[in-house]
């Protein structure tokens, strides 16, 4: 219960709907709450179970098991234009990939591991999301630098930057 109140601001009871049923995003982290995290040892031996066997058991209960990361993760990218559900939705398909590509003989946890997977899934889908046509990822980190690096040296010179000057930077 201590994740729900984190997500939803609320601290005190989880919060339902005028006519008492909860919402759906709700009964999700209430039932994502319910299975226990994995140790150390039970991820790689997930890990190599999937690795090895192609264990479908093994993919779901890893998976399962990181749900509530997902969701932590997620919230840091609320109003950006997707809904929270909608943030969760993409940080899940990242976590799958994640699962897919771990590999326990590089020595680290599976949340430090699939965090990055998350974080792309769902930068991915904001990005989608605000632009109409499609510019890919790398282009808009790119565009980004860009900005900022024109914003520093305006900052410097008090004026705008040649594009000789930003191309020095």
């Amino acid at each position: 219960m201590r994740w729900v109140g984190q997500v939803s601001g609320n601290t005190s009871r989880p919060a339902a709907s005028p006519s008492g049923l909860k919402s759906d995003l709700q009964l999700y982290l209430n039932e994502i709450n319910r299975v226990p995290l994995l140790t150390a040892e039970e991820e790689r031996e997930l890990g190599w179970a999937i690795i090895n066997d192609n264990c479908a058991e093994s993919r779901e209960r890893m998976i399962r098991a990181n749900l509530r990361l997902v969701v932590a993760i997620a919230k840091n990218y609320t109003n950006r234009g997707l809904t929270l559900t909608d943030l969760i939705e993409e940080g899940n398909i990242g976590l799958m990939r994640a699962v897919e590509g771990f590999d326990p003989a590089q020595g680290a946890r599976f949340s430090t591991y699939a965090s990055w997977w998350i974080k792309q899934a769902i930068k991915r889908a904001l990005i989608n999301a605000r632009q109409p046509i499609h510019i890919p990822a790398y282009m808009v980190e790119l565009i980004a630098k860009w900005k900022v690096a024109s914003r520093e040296l305006e900052r410097e010179l008090g004026t705008a930057p040649t594009l000789e000057q930003l191309a020095e930077r």
